[in-house]
C-alpha cells in the first residue's frame, strides 16, 4: 500500500516541481497592458474595501467614466486582492499567484489523468500502472510553450483559475454518479463563471463525459427512458448555478451583454467561412508552438470564399475528424473526450468574435485545450504501448519522445517569460515579429520613449502613421516626442491633430492635458525668449 501510493504521489509532486521551476523566473516580471489599469492603477485593489463594486460592476468599471464592458470577472479580483495582501504592490505577489495556480492545475491534471487513463469505464479507478502516462501528461501541459502567456501575464490569472475549476468538475463528475460528486461539479461551475464567463463550456464536456461513458455505466440495463432520467439527475444543480450566475451578471452589467462592435471588419458570411481556419490555426499552436506572439495574432490570414483550396481541404479535414470521432465513441472514448477537451473551450472565443466582427486568437485562449492535448498524446502513447505488446523498447522510444519535447517546451518556454518581463520586452518583441500591426508600433515606440531612445521611438511612431494616419494614440506619442526634444510648436501640432481623430475618452483626457502643458511650455519659453 505504501509503495502503491509513492508510485502515484511522487510523480505528482515531480510535475508540480517541473511546472513552478519553469516558471520561477517570471518572479522579477512587472506589470504589463491590462495589469497596469486593472492593478497598479486600480483603487478596487490598492484601497480595499470595494467588495460591493466588485461583485456588483464590469470590470472596467473603476476607471472614472464607468465602462459598458461585457466581462463581469468578481473573482478576478478576489485573487487581486489576495496578491496585493501578499505583495502590496509588487508584481512579484501576482506573479507568484499565477505560479501557484499553474502548479494546482497541473496536480489536478496529473490525478484525473491518472484515473481517466487507469481503465477505459470513466470511472476513476487510480491504478498506480497509469502513473507514467499521467505523468507524462501533466508535465507536458506544466512545459508547454503556448501557456507562457497565462502563467506569464498577470491579468490573465482568470484563465488559470477557471480552468482549475474546469479540472476539478470534471474530476468529481468522473468520481461517479452519487449527489455529492453531482453537486461538487456544479459547484465548481458556478465559481468559474465568476472567474470568466468561458466556463460555460464546462457543462458541454460534462454531458459529452456522460455520453461517451454512461453505456458503461450501471445504468445499462435499466428501463427505456433511464439514460434520459440519470442525465436530469446528474445536470440539475447546475441550472441554479446557472441562474444565480446570470441574475448577478444582469445586475452587475445591466444588460447579459452590453456593448457590440460598430464597424464589424468581417461580413456575418465572411466570419462563418473562415471559423476552421481559426480552429487550425489555434489546433497548429498546440502542435508546433513556435513564433508565439502578444496581440498581432487577434486576427488570422483569412479565406476570402469557401471554394478556395485551403478552405475545402478544412472542411474536408473536419468531416474526417467527425467520422472517426463517432466511429471512436465506442471503443476509444477518452480517445474522443481528449479531441473535444481540445476544441470545445476554443467555442466561446467564435461567439466572441462575432460579436466583436473578426476571428478571435490569442495564445491565452489555448491554456485549458493544452490540458486535453497533453492528455490526447498521452492516451495515444499508452495506447501504442500496449498495443505493441508493453515492449521494452518501445517504453525507451516513447519516453525518449517524451523526453525530447519536454525540454524543447521547457527552454522555450523558460525563453518566451522573459519576453513579458516588462512593457518594453512585450513590445519590443511583438513589433519585431509584427511590424505591420499599428498598436505594436505604438506602444514600442512609446516604450522607447520612456527609456529616451527618442530617435527609435520616433521611427516606430513614422512606421505607425504609414500604416494609419488616422490613430489618435499614434498622433499623441509623437507630440510627446516633440516635446521632449523641444520642438513644442510641432507638439501642439501633433496634439490637436489626435483630437480631430475621435480618441475615446480617456484618451481624448490625456492628449488635452498634454496639449495645454506643451502650450504653456512654448508661451513660457517665448516669453522668456523677448526679454
Amino acid at each position: 500500500m505504501i509503495n502503491n501510493s509513492y508510485q502515484r504521489y511522487v510523480p505528482a509532486a515531480i510535475a508540480v516541481i517541473i511546472a513552478v521551476g519553469v516558471y520561477l523566473n517570471t518572479l522579477s516580471g512587472g506589470f504589463v497592458s491590462d495589469d497596469i489599469y486593472q492593478v497598479a492603477q486600480n483603487p478596487w485593489v490598492l484601497e480595499g474595501g470595494h467588495l460591493r463594486d466588485i461583485f456588483f460592476s464590469s470590470v472596467w468599471s473603476f476607471l472614472p467614466e464607468g465602462s459598458d464592458s461585457a466581462y463581469y470577472r468578481p473573482l478576478m479580483y478576489v485573487s487581486y486582492l489576495i496578491s496585493h495582501a501578499l505583495s502590496g504592490t509588487s508584481p512579484w505577489g501576482y506573479h507568484l499567484i499565477n505560479i501557484v495556480l499553474h502548479a494546482m492545475n497541473v496536480a489536478a491534471l496529473y490525478f484525473l489523468a491518472l484515473g481517466l487513463l487507469s481503465s477505459n469505464t470513466g470511472r476513476l479507478s487510480h491504478n498506480s500502472e497509469a502513473a507514467p502516462w499521467a505523468f507524462i501528461t501533466a508535465t507536458l501541459f506544466a512545459l508547454h510553450t503556448v501557456n507562457a502567456e497565462s502563467v506569464a501575464w498577470v491579468a490573465t490569472v482568470t484563465e488559470l483559475s477557471y480552468s482549475f475549476c474546469f479540472i476539478m468538475a470534471l474530476y468529481c463528475f468522473s468520481k461517479g454518479r452519487g449527489p455529492h460528486n453531482t453537486a461538487g461539479a456544479a459547484l465548481f461551475f458556478f465559481i468559474a463563471l465568476l472567474y470568466k464567463e468561458t466556463a460555460i463550456v464546462i457543462p458541454v464536456i460534462l454531458f459529452f463525459y456522460d455520453l461517451l461513458f454512461m453505456e458503461r455505466s450501471e445504468t445499462d440495463h435499466r428501463r427505456p427512458g433511464a439514460a434520459v432520467s440519470a442525465l436530469i439527475r446528474r445536470f440539475w444543480l447546475f441550472f441554479p448555478a446557472f441562474i444565480i450566475y446570470l441574475l448577478l451578471r444582469i445586475t452587475a452589467l445591466g444588460s447579459l451583454s452590453p456593448g457590440s462592435a460598430q464597424n464589424k471588419a468581417y461580413t456575418p458570411y465572411e466570419y462563418l467561412i473562415n471559423i476552421l481556419p481559426l480552429l487550425f490555426e489555434y489546433f497548429k499552436k498546440l502542435v508546433w508552438p513556435t513564433d508565439l506572439i502578444f496581440y498581432a495574432h487577434m486576427r488570422i490570414d483569412p479565406v476570402g470564399s469557401v471554394t478556395e483550396l485551403r478552405s475545402i481541404l478544412l472542411i474536408i479535414a473536419s468531416l474526417i475528424l467527425i467520422f472517426c470521432l463517432i466511429k471512436l465513441r465506442r471503443s476509444a472514448p477518452l480517445f474522443v473526450l481528449a479531441v473535444l477537451w481540445i476544441f470545445v473551450p476554443l467555442l466561446p472565443t467564435v461567439y466572441s468574435g462575432w460579436v466583436k466582427g473578426y476571428p478571435l486568437f490569442a495564445e491565452r485562449y489555448l491554456y485549458l485545450s493544452t490540458a486535453g492535448f497533453a492528455l490526447l498524446l498521452a492516451y495515444i502513447a499508452q495506447t501504442v504501448y500496449h498495443s505493441l505488446g508493453s515492449r521494452r523498447a518501445v517504453a525507451i522510444i516513447i519516453l525518449s519522445i517524451f523526453f525530447i519535447i519536454s525540454i524543447l517546451y521547457g527552454a522555450n518556454t523558460m525563453k518566451r517569460n522573459t519576453d513579458w518581463h516588462d512593457s518594453y520586452t512585450l513590445w519590443r518583441d511583438t513589433a519585431l515579429k509584427a511590424p505591420h500591426v499599428v498598436d505594436a508600433r505604438v506602444n514600442y515606440g512609446n516604450e522607447l520613449s520612456k527609456r529616451g531612445e527618442l530617435e527609435m521611438a520616433f521611427l516606430e511612431y513614422k512606421a505607425a502613421l504609414a500604416l494609419d494616419p488616422e490613430r489618435a494614440s499614434t498622433r499623441n506619442g509623437l507630440g510627446i516626442l516633440y516635446g521632449k526634444r523641444g520642438y513644442f510648436q510641432h507638439a501642439i501640432d501633433e496634439f490637436e491633430i489626435a483630437l480631430t481623430l475621435n480618441p475615446d475618452i480617456d484618451e481624448r483626457k490625456a492628449i488635452i492635458k498634454n496639449l495645454k502643458m506643451a502650450r504653456e511650455i512654448l508661451k513660457e519659453f517665448s516669453s522668456d525668449k523677448k526679454r
